[in-house]
């Protein structure tokens, strides 16, 4: 390749480069040119195009070839999209930990593959509703050679009923099964077993996994990290597993959606220990907070969509619902909060103090939201 000052490869050889990568049916056409014997010198023994001397002869050549502007448009804008938007570049890994973060990650899955049009198996839903060029939710889900997506998620539990269930469940096609890693013993509700004991057995085996997932993005963001303060692995191994990844990927961003406990709706006594412990270690390793009171969302399920006795599927999907909303940006083309690193601008005034106050509203169940449609909803606009 000849040089040009300073060692820069000359105009022709950078335009040529340039085909290849911005433009890559451009670069098809160029490549293809008709063999033409008049166009070709020895130089140092060797033949080689005079195409790569005087590019722009070859362009000029290929101007009035039919289609030629559509095919260099549609690439052009094919590349800026994939580049700017999502396919190239602006990965996020989601880690559910412990019973809470799987159960949660299971409904958030759940909710993320009804709004891409993405069905159990990973194939995406032949419907004009869902934009067939838009493929910004490759920053969640990574696309396989046969088309599959596959969630960028890691589920991790120190026993294994929990990820069982998500084994074995609607959705169990679409996750990679090195995805999901279990242990054989639980912490039992206690922090230093999730983070001294039982957790270090395992957290080797998470960091590879997760790891192999950070190399198969081009340009990662950063981490969301499911689970709850009250657990023993909610606690103990997150609060290990996040030390690690401040180790291994320490300029990434790293954000929680944590379940706060309650007294009302508690499972073991030692949650408020469990909890000081874990808000103590994680500080200085988390970027952003959300923080979930169980209690609240026990409330907002009784009384507002009128369940009797909540279970945590019901909890779940509602604070699926939230999660949905917060990562929307992500997911979808927008202009606020586009990456993780614009949440920290926005939301955190300073580092330590990085716990954002989730609001979803309005919460009506179905059966009141058909009821109020209609000739009540006339009146109540015709009185105002």
């Amino acid at each position: 390749m000849e040089r040009g000052r300073g060692g820069r490869p000359r105009a022709g050889e950078r335009f040529h480069r340039w085909c290849y990568t911005a433009a890559p049916s451009f670069g098809r056409l160029l490549a293809h040119r008709p063999p033409d014997d008049s166009h070709v010198v020895k130089e140092g023994g060797g033949v080689r195009s005079k195409a790569q001397d005087a590019i722009f002869g070859d362009v000029d050549r290929w101007w009035s070839r039919k289609g030629f502007w559509d095919q260099f448009i549609s690439a052009r804008r094919r590349t800026l999209r994939t580049t700017a938007m999502g396919r190239y570049g602006r990965e996020v890994i989601s880690v559910h930990v412990g019973q809470a973060g799987v159960q949660i990650g299971n409904a958030c899955w759940e909710l993320y593959c009804l709004e891409h049009g993405i069905l159990p198996d990973g194939s995406v839903v032949d419907d004009p509703a869902f934009a067939a060029d838009d493929d910004s939710f490759n920053t969640f889900f990574a696309e396989t050679a046969l088309g599959r997506h596959v969630p960028r998620a890691v589920f991790i539990d120190l026993e294994p009923t929990v990820i069982d269930e998500v084994r074995t469940g609607t959705y169990r096609t679409l996750f990679h099964p090195e995805q999901l890693i279990t242990g054989k013993e639980d912490a039992a509700n206690n922090y230093a077993r999730g983070h001294y004991t039982i957790g270090k057995e395992i957290i080797d085996v998470c960091m590879d996994r997760i790891r192999r997932l950070t190399e198969a993005c081009t340009g990662l963001q950063g981490f969301l990290i499911f689970h709850s303060f009250g657990g023993g692995t909610g606690s103990g191994f997150s609060s290990l597993l996040m030390e690690r990844l401040s180790v291994d990927f320490g300029k990434k961003s790293k954000l929680e959606f944590s379940i706060y406990p309650a007294p009302r709706v508690s499972t073991a006594v030692v949650e408020p220990y469990n909890s000081i412990l874990t808000t103590h270690t994680t500080l200085e390793h988390s970027d952003c907070s959300f923080m979930v009171d169980n209690e609240a969302i026990y409330d907002i399920c009784h009384k507002n969509l009128g369940i009797s006795r909540p279970t945590y599927t019901n909890l779940n999907r509602l604070i699926a619902q939230i999660v949905s909303s917060i990562t929307a940006s992500l997911r979808f083309d927008g202009a606020l909060n586009v990456d993780l690193t614009e949440f920290q601008t926005n939301l955190v005034p300073y580092p330590r103090i990085h716990f954002p106050l989730a609001t979803y509203a309005p919460i009506v169940s179905s059966a009141h939201e058909k009821a109020k449609i209609g000739k009540p909803m006339c009146k109540k606009i015709e009185l105002k």
